[in-house]
């Protein structure tokens, strides 16, 4: 079992190694593919490949080759001159994670206990994502949904808002405890640990028992760093519990314009499939839980914190109705010079 992969930025020569490459036995982990690719294998020393990772570094996982380096969360590089071995231990990184999305699935019923005893030994989901984890044969049925405005993600969006037009950083501010955010800079401290935050998440806040004003938490305070899309992400998903903001519809499509960092972030099991299944197609969580054929509550969680961290596409001008393919120009003028033919 292999990954799809595209190649992108080679030049005539090393783009016929690379294919004879990916077709022979050597390659055991990809396999060539023009479309409905997974991943990319890029040449990152041509103006063309250089500008493909760059198009596609936050949305597809890549093997970059080039002469210097190339970073990104979802670049596996590989420094040049390429080899057999350099590009098989690449590729076994690339596909470590996604291979394991294709091991063959068990019953809906199975399934479904897993994910109920794995909610209940995590406290971050909390009973009430227990409630929404439906099995696929279940009728489709509403969601619980809460006000994310309410939450430590409705005031920290509010900070991030006013971090931006300030362009300042801003210190958010609970019973002592401090939480710096700064868009230009991309970083949010927190002088909160990873509990007590997660905690916080569980509690309404308002205006009345949080504050925020312009300002930086002193080098003296002890912080937690995040990136500014890694804090969402994680107080997305522990505001949510499985339950669906106000904002989001269970049965509105979406699609995944980023990939979130799975190695690094905490995500709900089966974040890898869900990510890459929605990155291709806009479809509701209804319809990604049912082709994955796994619990609902992931793919809740999944959403809520995707959206929290502006990871998610809106796809409301997208119909259900895939547009009549028209016969192609040239193919019918064809056809009308030989019917043409038939009767002189």
């Amino acid at each position: 079992m292999s990954v799809k992969i595209a190649l992108a930025g080679f030049n005539e020569k090393p783009k016929k190694v690379m294919t004879a490459f990916l077709q022979s036995k050597k390659s055991d982990f990809l396999t060539l593919a023009d479309s409905e690719h997974e991943a990319m294998l890029i040449d990152a020393d041509t103006a063309a490949g250089i500008q493909q990772w760059n198009d596609n570094k936050l949305s597809m996982p890549i093997i970059a080759i080039s002469t210097t380096e190339l970073a990104s969360e979802l670049t596996i590089w590989i420094q040049k001159p390429a080899s057999v071995e350099k590009l098989n231990i690449a590729a076994k990184q690339l596909t470590e994670l996604i291979i394991q999305s294709r091991k063959p699935s068990r019953s809906s019923a199975a399934q479904n206990n897993d994910v109920v005893n794995s909610l209940k030994r995590d406290d971050k989901w909390s009973d009430i994502a227990l409630k929404n984890s439906v099995t696929n044969n279940s009728s489709q049925k509403a969601f619980e949904h809460f006000d994310a405005e309410k939450t430590l993600q409705g005031i920290m969006q509010k900070a991030l808002q006013y971090s931006e037009e300030t362009q300042s950083p801003v210190i958010v501010s609970y019973e002592g405890k401090l939480i710096e955010i700064n868009k230009e800079e991309d970083l949010v401290r927190s002088s909160f640990n990873e509990k007590t935050l997660r905690t916080l998440c569980r509690f309404k806040l308002n205006r009345h028992n949080t504050t925020f004003k312009k300002g930086t938490i002193p080098n003296s305070i002890r912080t937690q760093n995040y990136t500014v899309s890694h804090f969402f992400w994680e107080i997305g998903l522990d505001c949510s519990r499985g339950r669906l903001p106000n904002t989001l519809d269970e049965s509105q499509r979406y699609k995944l314009s980023f990939w979130p960092n799975l190695t690094r972030w905490q995500s709900p099991q089966h974040s890898l499939r869900i990510s890459s299944l929605w990155s291709h197609t806009p479809l509701t969580a209804i319809d990604v839980a049912k082709q994955l054929d796994i619990s609902t509550a992931y793919v809740i969680a999944f959403l809520a914190a995707a959206d929290s961290s502006g990871l998610i596409q809106h796809c409301d001008e997208i119909t259900n109705t895939a547009p009549v393919k028209q016969p192609h120009e040239a193919r019918s003028a064809l056809k009308s010079f030989f019917n043409k033919l038939k009767w002189n």
